[in-house]
């Protein structure tokens, strides 16, 4: 489903493959691989020993690896792969949970950092994970995509079935707004894992995900897009991420855009709808030019009261949050209610803050 790529591109895969030893799972990478072309590929829980890896690197003579095994020291977790030709290697990190590479992409010049992820099943383990990784990113000083297996949800859109709990979609939400990263979605596919099920036993979810920091994305010359691909023998299914060199932004005056997280606050909706209502002269042409200009006008006097200062608000949300809590951890029965209160609508401004910062970064714009 990806498009034809205009300009320097670079591709991103992840796949939670479940084992790669048998012959099923190979064919499937092979096929992948012939579909995506990757320039740089995080495989996870592949169950590849040391001989199975060697036979397998053979069938990807182009592609250079490094993997867990050295720390597992029966057989490969997550092993991260690049085209030789296209990348260079500056430094590399591995870890338990996830292996961190500096590229420099040879066509661009492009210097970046990427974390190849398997988080843990288990929420109790995973929690910790979170911190530990964000010690990590914090050490990369350059942009950097993230991409893997999180094994977490942000909210209940990502999950059929019954709903998440709360709590760990929460922590999944600080762990990505404290690192600055950006969701790259996919607009055609919803899920991508099943526990392959029939009927109404099936559950799907969305934990395979693909983030870029925001020096990144922000940057207005490079275009990101997500593509999920169908599951074969896997109950996941493979991501790919490209990253496009964008050579046709324009620069000058600033214009007047719309930010859809807009549409949440009441005011927003009515001053809308009272501007659209008066009565203006001329043609048809005319009057919607006119009605068209007042609605801006007002908008821009609008946002400049608040919406388009969500940092702020969301930082007087988490410490109304935090001050909620003490009575809880005191004992008091009737604070929880008023907490869960204060957190929905905590997780409800971050989605909102992240909307802003995704339409700032002029994707959908240059779409669109």
């Amino acid at each position: 489903c990806m498009s034809p790529s205009y300009g320097v591109a670079m591709r991103f895969l992840s796949w939670n493959a479940h084992g790669l030893a048998g012959v099923t799972g190979q064919h499937d990478l092979q096929l992948i691989f012939q579909h995506a072309n990757p320039d740089i590929v995080v495989l996870i829980n592949t169950k590849l020993n040391e001989a199975t890896l060697e036979k397998l690197s053979f069938k990807f003579p182009r592609y250079h690896s490094i993997s867990y095994i050295h720390l597992n020291g029966q057989w490969v977790r997550i092993l991260l792969l690049w085209d030789a030709d296209k990348m260079q290697v500056q430094e590399s990190k591995v870890q338990v949970y996830w292996i961190s590479i500096v590229f420099k992409h040879l066509s661009s010049g492009r210097i970046f950092s990427v974390v190849g992820v398997y988080l843990h099943p288990d929420f109790r383990i995973r929690r910790f994970q979170f911190d530990e990784l964000s010690a990590e990113l914090s050490s990369i000083s350059k942009p950097h995509v993230c991409l893997g297996d999180f094994n977490a949800v942000r909210d209940m859109s990502q999950k059929s079935g019954r709903p998440p709990a709360l709590w760990p979609c929460i922590l999944f939400n600080n762990f990505i707004r404290a690192n600055q990263l950006m969701k790259i979605l996919d607009s055609r596919t919803k899920f991508s894992w099943s526990n392959n099920r029939m009927g109404p036993d099936n559950v799907q979810s969305l934990i395979d995900h693909c983030f870029v920091t925001h020096d990144w994305w922000d940057c207005r010359d490079w275009l990101f897009s997500l593509c999920i691909l169908p599951r074969t023998s896997s109950d996941h299914s493979p991501i790919m991420m490209e990253a496009v060199r964008n050579h046709t932004f324009t620069s000058g005056i600033s214009v007047f855009r719309y930010f859809n997280y807009w549409e949440q606050f009441p005011k927003c909706r009515s001053l809308v709808a009272d501007c659209w209502a008066q009565q203006v002269g001329g043609c048809p042409m005319v009057r919607l030019v006119s009605k068209l200009q007042l609605v801006r006008n007002k908008l821009r006097f609008f946002t400049k009261q608040g919406p388009n200062d969500l940092d702020k608000i969301i930082g007087r949300l988490r410490l109304q949050v935090g001050e909620a809590q003490k009575p809880m951890e005191e004992g008091d029965p009737t604070a929880s209610s008023r907490e869960l209160k204060l957190r929905l609508t905590l997780l409800k401004l971050i989605k909102m803050e992240e909307e802003r910062l995704r339409q700032k970064a002029r994707v959908r714009w240059m779409r669109e």
